[in-house]
Protein backbone atom coordinates (compact mmCIF):
# COMPACT_ATOMS: atom_id res chain seq x y z
CA UNK A 1 0.00 0.00 0.00
CA UNK A 2 1.26 3.65 -0.53
CA UNK A 3 2.71 5.55 2.03
CA UNK A 4 1.23 8.98 2.03
CA UNK A 5 2.64 12.00 4.10
CA UNK A 6 0.01 11.56 6.94
CA UNK A 7 0.97 7.91 7.16
CA UNK A 8 4.52 8.39 7.29
CA UNK A 9 3.42 10.46 10.31
CA UNK A 10 1.44 7.66 11.84
CA UNK A 11 4.86 5.73 11.98
CA UNK A 12 6.97 8.13 13.56
CA UNK A 13 8.69 9.13 10.50
CA UNK A 14 9.78 12.93 9.20
CA UNK A 15 12.20 14.65 7.31
CA UNK A 16 13.84 16.55 9.99
CA UNK A 17 14.29 13.75 12.20
CA UNK A 18 15.26 11.55 8.88
CA UNK A 19 18.10 14.07 8.15
CA UNK A 20 18.99 14.72 11.72
CA UNK A 21 19.47 10.80 12.02
CA UNK A 22 21.51 10.51 8.58
CA UNK A 23 23.75 13.11 9.68
CA UNK A 24 24.69 12.13 13.21
CA UNK A 25 25.60 8.44 11.79
CA UNK A 26 27.25 10.11 9.05
CA UNK A 27 29.71 11.67 12.07
CA UNK A 28 29.91 8.74 13.46
CA UNK A 29 31.11 7.27 10.55
CA UNK A 30 33.47 10.11 9.20
CA UNK A 31 35.38 9.56 12.66
CA UNK A 32 35.83 6.22 12.50
CA UNK A 33 36.43 6.59 8.76
CA UNK A 34 39.21 9.54 9.74
CA UNK A 35 40.74 7.09 12.91
CA UNK A 36 41.27 4.06 11.03
CA UNK A 37 42.88 5.79 8.17
CA UNK A 38 45.25 7.97 10.52
CA UNK A 39 46.16 4.74 12.50
CA UNK A 40 46.99 3.32 9.04
CA UNK A 41 49.46 5.93 7.88
CA UNK A 42 51.38 5.74 11.38
CA UNK A 43 51.74 1.76 10.62
CA UNK A 44 52.70 1.63 6.93
CA UNK A 45 54.40 5.41 6.41
CA UNK A 46 55.58 6.56 9.98
CA UNK A 47 54.34 10.21 9.84
CA UNK A 48 50.61 10.73 9.26
CA UNK A 49 48.43 13.47 7.51
CA UNK A 50 46.93 15.71 10.09
CA UNK A 51 44.02 14.18 11.83
CA UNK A 52 41.67 17.08 10.91
CA UNK A 53 42.46 16.39 6.94
CA UNK A 54 41.53 12.84 7.15
CA UNK A 55 38.05 13.85 9.39
CA UNK A 56 37.32 16.31 6.73
CA UNK A 57 37.79 13.81 3.69
CA UNK A 58 35.87 11.26 5.50
CA UNK A 59 33.26 13.88 6.28
CA UNK A 60 33.20 15.20 2.74
CA UNK A 61 32.17 11.11 1.63
CA UNK A 62 29.81 10.83 4.56
CA UNK A 63 27.92 14.01 4.58
CA UNK A 64 27.59 13.66 0.37
CA UNK A 65 25.62 10.23 1.55
CA UNK A 66 23.21 11.60 4.51
CA UNK A 67 21.81 14.12 1.97
CA UNK A 68 20.35 11.40 0.30
CA UNK A 69 19.78 8.91 3.21
CA UNK A 70 16.21 10.19 4.25
CA UNK A 71 15.14 10.12 -0.04
CA UNK A 72 15.78 6.25 0.32
CA UNK A 73 13.77 5.99 3.10
CA UNK A 74 10.90 7.81 1.57
CA UNK A 75 11.45 6.18 -0.99
CA UNK A 76 10.76 2.62 0.69
CA UNK A 77 7.91 3.82 2.68
CA UNK A 78 5.78 4.85 -0.52
CA UNK A 79 6.99 1.89 -2.27
CA UNK A 80 7.18 -1.15 0.09
CA UNK A 81 8.91 -3.89 -2.02
CA UNK A 82 6.55 -6.92 -1.00
CA UNK A 83 2.80 -6.81 -2.33
CA UNK A 84 1.20 -9.00 -4.85
CA UNK A 85 2.58 -10.55 -7.81
CA UNK A 86 2.85 -8.00 -10.25
CA UNK A 87 3.44 -5.00 -8.08
CA UNK A 88 5.60 -6.37 -6.29
CA UNK A 89 7.75 -7.06 -9.42
CA UNK A 90 7.25 -3.46 -10.62
CA UNK A 91 8.32 -1.76 -7.31
CA UNK A 92 11.55 -4.10 -7.14
CA UNK A 93 12.21 -2.63 -10.86
CA UNK A 94 11.58 0.55 -9.54
CA UNK A 95 13.85 0.38 -6.61
CA UNK A 96 17.28 -1.07 -8.61
CA UNK A 97 16.73 2.25 -10.87
CA UNK A 98 16.48 4.13 -7.55
CA UNK A 99 19.66 2.69 -6.67
CA UNK A 100 21.79 3.30 -9.58
CA UNK A 101 20.19 6.73 -9.55
CA UNK A 102 21.37 7.35 -6.24
CA UNK A 103 24.78 6.24 -6.90
CA UNK A 104 25.44 8.38 -9.67
CA UNK A 105 24.09 11.37 -7.83
CA UNK A 106 25.73 10.50 -4.31
CA UNK A 107 29.44 10.05 -6.55
CA UNK A 108 28.41 13.12 -8.07
CA UNK A 109 27.96 14.94 -5.23
CA UNK A 110 31.06 13.49 -3.29
CA UNK A 111 33.38 14.69 -6.62
CA UNK A 112 31.54 17.87 -6.31
CA UNK A 113 32.56 18.75 -3.02
CA UNK A 114 36.21 16.35 -3.61
CA UNK A 115 36.73 18.91 -6.53
CA UNK A 116 35.41 22.62 -5.38
CA UNK A 117 35.80 22.86 -1.54
CA UNK A 118 38.44 20.32 -0.06
CA UNK A 119 42.38 20.88 -0.52
CA UNK A 120 44.27 18.22 -2.47
CA UNK A 121 40.88 17.38 -4.23
CA UNK A 122 41.44 18.86 -7.48
CA UNK A 123 45.28 16.65 -7.69
CA UNK A 124 43.65 13.79 -6.37
CA UNK A 125 40.79 13.77 -8.74
CA UNK A 126 42.84 14.39 -12.12
CA UNK A 127 39.95 15.70 -13.65
CA UNK A 128 36.51 15.88 -12.69
CA UNK A 129 34.92 13.88 -15.27
CA UNK A 130 38.00 11.37 -15.01
CA UNK A 131 37.43 11.63 -11.03
CA UNK A 132 33.77 10.58 -11.17
CA UNK A 133 34.46 7.98 -13.44
CA UNK A 134 37.28 6.14 -11.63
CA UNK A 135 34.76 6.40 -8.24
CA UNK A 136 31.75 5.46 -10.37
CA UNK A 137 34.07 2.25 -11.83
CA UNK A 138 35.28 1.79 -8.32
CA UNK A 139 32.40 1.97 -5.72
CA UNK A 140 29.48 1.42 -7.57
CA UNK A 141 29.14 -1.49 -6.23
CA UNK A 142 29.28 -0.13 -2.69
CA UNK A 143 26.79 2.22 -3.34
CA UNK A 144 24.22 0.32 -4.35
CA UNK A 145 24.42 -2.18 -0.99
CA UNK A 146 24.49 1.07 0.75
CA UNK A 147 21.08 1.83 -0.40
CA UNK A 148 19.59 -1.94 -0.18
CA UNK A 149 20.76 -1.51 3.20
CA UNK A 150 19.15 1.60 4.36
CA UNK A 151 15.64 0.23 2.53
CA UNK A 152 16.33 -3.15 4.07
CA UNK A 153 16.60 -0.93 7.78
CA UNK A 154 13.22 0.82 6.71
CA UNK A 155 11.57 -2.41 5.79
CA UNK A 156 12.69 -4.28 9.41
CA UNK A 157 11.53 -0.45 11.07
CA UNK A 158 8.31 -0.46 9.15
CA UNK A 159 7.07 -4.06 9.91
CA UNK A 160 7.75 -3.89 13.58
CA UNK A 161 5.95 -0.95 14.11
CA UNK A 162 3.16 -2.77 11.89
CA UNK A 163 3.34 -5.75 14.61
CA UNK A 164 3.03 -3.32 17.39
CA UNK A 165 0.00 -2.15 16.01
CA UNK A 166 -1.31 -4.72 15.33
CA UNK A 167 -0.49 -6.62 18.44
CA UNK A 168 -2.13 -3.21 20.57
CA UNK A 169 -5.61 -3.85 17.91
CA UNK A 170 -5.37 -7.43 19.22
CA UNK A 171 -5.36 -6.56 22.72
CA UNK A 172 -7.38 -4.05 22.29
CA UNK A 173 -10.39 -6.24 20.74
CA UNK A 174 -9.35 -8.65 23.91
CA UNK A 175 -10.42 -6.20 25.90
CA UNK A 176 -13.01 -5.33 24.18
CA UNK A 177 -14.43 -8.87 24.05
CA UNK A 178 -13.73 -9.48 28.25
CA UNK A 179 -16.12 -6.11 28.90
CA UNK A 180 -18.65 -7.76 26.76
CA UNK A 181 -18.50 -10.65 28.38
CA UNK A 182 -18.53 -9.26 31.60
CA UNK A 183 -21.94 -6.82 30.88
CA UNK A 184 -23.31 -10.39 29.52
CA UNK A 185 -22.67 -11.61 32.75
CA UNK A 186 -24.36 -8.80 34.59
CA UNK A 187 -27.30 -9.02 32.10
CA UNK A 188 -27.60 -12.43 32.54
CA UNK A 189 -31.15 -12.35 34.42
CA UNK A 190 -32.84 -9.58 32.92
CA UNK A 191 -33.23 -11.66 29.18
CA UNK A 192 -35.57 -14.59 30.99
CA UNK A 193 -37.28 -11.80 32.85
CA UNK A 194 -38.31 -9.48 29.87
CA UNK A 195 -39.05 -12.47 27.90
CA UNK A 196 -41.73 -13.89 30.36
CA UNK A 197 -43.27 -10.48 30.82
CA UNK A 198 -43.57 -9.47 27.22
CA UNK A 199 -45.40 -13.37 26.68
CA UNK A 200 -47.34 -12.12 29.82
CA UNK A 201 -47.96 -9.29 28.56
CA UNK A 202 -48.87 -10.88 25.00
CA UNK A 203 -51.17 -12.85 26.23
CA UNK A 204 -53.06 -10.42 28.09
CA UNK A 205 -53.99 -8.29 24.51
CA UNK A 206 -56.45 -9.30 21.96
CA UNK A 207 -55.40 -11.81 19.64
CA UNK A 208 -54.25 -9.49 16.47
CA UNK A 209 -54.86 -6.12 18.15
CA UNK A 210 -52.50 -3.43 17.12
CA UNK A 211 -50.92 -3.54 21.05
CA UNK A 212 -50.29 -7.13 20.82
CA UNK A 213 -48.20 -6.87 17.58
CA UNK A 214 -46.45 -4.05 18.89
CA UNK A 215 -45.29 -6.18 22.24
CA UNK A 216 -44.23 -8.97 19.64
CA UNK A 217 -42.55 -6.90 17.50
CA UNK A 218 -40.79 -5.59 20.91
CA UNK A 219 -39.48 -9.26 22.12
CA UNK A 220 -38.69 -10.05 18.22
CA UNK A 221 -36.17 -7.41 18.75
CA UNK A 222 -34.83 -8.24 22.14
CA UNK A 223 -34.61 -12.02 20.89
CA UNK A 224 -32.16 -10.79 17.90
CA UNK A 225 -30.39 -8.11 20.17
CA UNK A 226 -29.62 -11.11 22.66
CA UNK A 227 -28.96 -13.74 19.35
CA UNK A 228 -26.98 -11.55 17.02
CA UNK A 229 -25.44 -10.10 20.74
CA UNK A 230 -23.21 -12.90 21.32
CA UNK A 231 -21.17 -13.58 18.26
CA UNK A 232 -18.79 -10.90 15.85
CA UNK A 233 -20.52 -11.64 13.12
CA UNK A 234 -23.66 -12.07 10.94
CA UNK A 235 -25.49 -11.91 7.64
CA UNK A 236 -27.16 -8.73 6.27
CA UNK A 237 -30.14 -10.84 6.27
CA UNK A 238 -30.22 -10.99 10.36
CA UNK A 239 -29.14 -7.39 10.30
CA UNK A 240 -32.45 -6.57 8.46
CA UNK A 241 -34.73 -8.70 10.19
CA UNK A 242 -33.33 -6.83 13.46
CA UNK A 243 -33.82 -3.39 11.16
CA UNK A 244 -37.45 -4.61 10.01
CA UNK A 245 -38.63 -4.99 13.57
CA UNK A 246 -37.42 -1.93 14.44
CA UNK A 247 -38.86 0.01 12.40
CA UNK A 248 -42.30 -1.73 13.14
CA UNK A 249 -41.57 -0.08 16.75
CA UNK A 250 -40.76 3.23 15.63
CA UNK A 251 -43.37 3.15 12.91
CA UNK A 252 -46.10 3.07 16.38
CA UNK A 253 -44.20 5.85 17.89
CA UNK A 254 -44.32 8.02 14.61
CA UNK A 255 -46.66 6.70 12.60
CA UNK A 256 -47.07 8.61 8.93
CA UNK A 257 -43.63 10.94 10.04
CA UNK A 258 -41.14 7.53 9.34
CA UNK A 259 -41.27 6.63 5.62
CA UNK A 260 -38.66 3.12 4.91
CA UNK A 261 -37.39 1.75 2.19
CA UNK A 262 -34.96 -1.23 2.23
CA UNK A 263 -33.40 -1.80 -1.17
CA UNK A 264 -30.68 -5.02 -0.78
CA UNK A 265 -31.43 -7.73 -3.35
CA UNK A 266 -31.61 -11.19 -1.94
CA UNK A 267 -28.26 -12.57 -3.43
CA UNK A 268 -26.21 -10.23 -1.06
CA UNK A 269 -28.48 -11.10 2.18
CA UNK A 270 -25.91 -13.84 2.96
CA UNK A 271 -23.31 -11.37 2.94
CA UNK A 272 -21.24 -11.49 6.38
CA UNK A 273 -20.86 -8.16 8.04
CA UNK A 274 -19.81 -7.66 12.05
CA UNK A 275 -22.99 -8.30 14.24
CA UNK A 276 -25.68 -5.35 14.64
CA UNK A 277 -24.34 -2.73 12.94
CA UNK A 278 -26.90 -1.78 10.23
CA UNK A 279 -29.61 -1.43 12.97
CA UNK A 280 -27.62 1.82 15.09
CA UNK A 281 -27.46 3.14 11.93
CA UNK A 282 -31.06 2.69 11.48
CA UNK A 283 -31.37 4.56 15.01
CA UNK A 284 -28.95 7.16 14.35
CA UNK A 285 -31.03 8.47 10.98
CA UNK A 286 -34.11 7.94 12.70
CA UNK A 287 -33.39 9.44 16.36
CA UNK A 288 -30.96 12.46 14.51
CA UNK A 289 -32.43 13.02 10.83
CA UNK A 290 -36.59 12.02 11.19
CA UNK A 291 -38.26 11.90 14.66
CA UNK A 292 -36.94 15.76 15.61
CA UNK A 293 -38.64 17.08 12.24
CA UNK A 294 -42.30 17.44 12.82
CA UNK A 295 -42.70 16.99 8.99
CA UNK A 296 -40.65 13.51 9.44
CA UNK A 297 -38.94 11.88 6.97
CA UNK A 298 -37.29 8.65 5.01
CA UNK A 299 -34.62 6.22 5.45
CA UNK A 300 -33.21 4.30 2.85
CA UNK A 301 -31.18 0.88 3.20
CA UNK A 302 -29.15 -0.18 0.03
CA UNK A 303 -26.65 -2.67 -0.54
CA UNK A 304 -24.46 -3.41 -3.90
CA UNK A 305 -21.40 -5.75 -4.27
CA UNK A 306 -18.86 -4.48 -6.44
CA UNK A 307 -15.32 -5.86 -7.67
CA UNK A 308 -15.44 -8.36 -4.56
CA UNK A 309 -16.86 -5.28 -1.98
CA UNK A 310 -19.78 -5.07 -0.18
CA UNK A 311 -21.10 -1.40 -0.06
CA UNK A 312 -24.12 -0.48 2.21
CA UNK A 313 -25.70 2.57 2.33
CA UNK A 314 -27.98 4.17 5.36
CA UNK A 315 -29.69 7.17 4.22
CA UNK A 316 -32.15 9.68 5.93
CA UNK A 317 -33.96 13.05 4.81
CA UNK A 318 -31.94 16.01 7.12
CA UNK A 319 -33.91 18.93 7.80
CA UNK A 320 -32.67 22.43 9.49
CA UNK A 321 -34.98 21.29 11.97
CA UNK A 322 -32.99 18.13 12.80
CA UNK A 323 -29.43 19.67 11.88
CA UNK A 324 -29.90 21.73 14.98
CA UNK A 325 -29.97 18.25 17.44
CA UNK A 326 -26.75 16.86 17.28
CA UNK A 327 -25.99 13.77 19.00
CA UNK A 328 -22.34 12.78 20.70
CA UNK A 329 -21.34 10.62 17.79
CA UNK A 330 -20.99 7.66 20.16
CA UNK A 331 -22.70 5.29 17.77
CA UNK A 332 -21.40 6.23 14.54
CA UNK A 333 -17.31 6.06 16.12
CA UNK A 334 -18.60 2.85 18.09
CA UNK A 335 -18.96 1.65 13.99
CA UNK A 336 -15.64 2.99 12.82
CA UNK A 337 -13.75 1.71 15.49
CA UNK A 338 -15.15 -2.08 15.12
CA UNK A 339 -14.62 -1.95 11.14
CA UNK A 340 -10.82 -0.92 11.97
CA UNK A 341 -10.30 -3.53 14.26
CA UNK A 342 -12.35 -6.20 12.46
CA UNK A 343 -10.65 -5.12 8.90
CA UNK A 344 -7.79 -2.89 9.10
CA UNK A 345 -7.85 -0.61 5.85
CA UNK A 346 -9.64 -3.34 4.07
CA UNK A 347 -12.79 -1.49 5.26
CA UNK A 348 -14.08 1.80 4.41
CA UNK A 349 -16.89 3.48 6.87
CA UNK A 350 -17.68 7.26 6.08
CA UNK A 351 -20.80 9.44 7.78
CA UNK A 352 -21.92 12.92 7.10
CA UNK A 353 -24.26 15.43 5.32
CA UNK A 354 -23.96 14.83 1.10
CA UNK A 355 -26.22 17.25 0.53
CA UNK A 356 -28.17 20.16 2.76
CA UNK A 357 -31.24 18.05 3.00
CA UNK A 358 -29.73 14.43 3.18
CA UNK A 359 -27.19 12.52 5.37
CA UNK A 360 -25.45 8.97 4.39
CA UNK A 361 -23.68 6.20 6.48
CA UNK A 362 -21.35 4.53 4.18
CA UNK A 363 -20.26 0.71 4.76
CA UNK A 364 -17.50 -0.53 2.27
CA UNK A 365 -15.68 -3.96 3.34
CA UNK A 366 -14.99 -7.11 1.55
CA UNK A 367 -17.14 -9.61 0.97
CA UNK A 368 -17.51 -12.43 2.67
CA UNK A 369 -20.27 -15.33 2.82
Amino acid sequence: MPYTRESIRLHGYSVLRLFALAFAAATLLAVMGASQSHGYYVLHHGTPPPWSQSLLWGAAQWYAWAIFVPLIVLAGLRYPLFGDGVASTIRIALHVGLAMLFACLHLFTQTAILWFALPGGRDFLGSFSTGLLTLLATTLQWELLSYATVLAATHVVLYLRRAQYEAAARREMEVRAANAQLAALKRQMQPHFLFNALNALVCMQREDSPEQCFTIRLADILRLLLANGERASATLAEELRLVDAYLHVERVRLGARLRARVDVPETLRGAVLPACFVQPLVENAVTHGIACDPAGGDVCVTAQCDESRLRIEVTNSWSPAANAVRGNGIALENCRRRLELMYGSAARFDAGPIAPDRFRALIELPVAT
